[in-house]
């Protein structure tokens, strides 16, 4: 996902992956000076239905469809 619009968002800055096999979805910080919020600052974190992740200005909100 490209986000142009917010400068405080790097081309390098997290790493969404979903592991099938175990059936969870995980974020992984690259190491951005805004950081990656997914209540509160993380490195790495877990991710369930409805969680809001915070990219530099950037709101998204996680909907995993069964």
């Amino acid at each position: 996902m490209k986000l142009d619009l917010d400068d405080k968002v790097s081309r390098m800055h997290a790493i969404i992956d979903q592991d099938t096999d175990q059936g969870t979805i995980t974020i992984l910080d690259l190491g951005s000076l805004s950081g990656t919020y997914v209540n509160g600052r993380v490195n790495k974190a877990a991710l369930v239905d409805g969680d809001v992740i915070v990219l530099g200005d950037t709101k998204l909100e996680l909907s995993m469809r069964t």
